[in-house]
């Protein structure tokens, strides 16, 4: 694969990277502001309610919001930066590892680079990125499955309670 083949592969997985960003921050906008909608008419469904539930409601809401919790810090876990990078390691492609060099160093580095070494460096970056790019997409999956789960387990959760407080 050519050069140029490869630096634009690097782009397309960045600019993948970049959209499930955006993705997740818009899931985890909507969780906390469905969880923030429910909180209030569940707090006054528990308090008029409250001596009347049984263990199993009580588990029922208890599941729903732990798998709310747990959502949310899956979609968290997704916006996280990954910075690692072994402290011997360095390359001229991540900004971290150019961070931490001395301007002159990089650039004595940069000058120095030959094509077969920054291709190789290339295929590593590619491939990093890559799998921050499918964990990053696993979380949001996972995070909108929690959600909807949660949702669901909510919502048996009131109109159980909800219709036994009519009756």
């Amino acid at each position: 694969m050519k050069t140029v083949e490869i630096e634009k592969l690097l782009d397309k997985i960045h600019d993948w990277i970049k959209s499930v960003d955006q993705k997740v921050s818009i899931a985890l906008a909507l969780e906390v502001g469905v969880l923030a909608l429910i909180a209030v008419p569940t707090t006054k469904l528990i308090q008029h309610s409250f001596f009347d539930l049984n263990w199993s409601q009580i588990g029922l809401l208890v599941v729903s919001f732990v798998l709310f919790a747990y959502g949310m810090l899956k979609a968290v876990w997704a916006l996280k930066p990954r910075l690692r990078l072994p402290k011997k390691m360095t390359s001229l492609l991540y900004f971290e590892s150019i961070s931490r060099m001395k301007y002159e160093d990089f650039r004595k580095k940069l000058n120095a680079q030959r094509t077969p070494a920054y291709k190789e460096e290339l295929a590593a970056q590619v491939h990093t990125s890559s799998v921050i790019a499918s964990k990053k997409h696993r979380a949001l999956a996972e995070s909108l499955i929690l959600f909807v789960l949660a949702v669901t387990i909510w919502m048996a959760f009131t109109a159980w309670v909800g219709f036994a407080a009519l009756s």
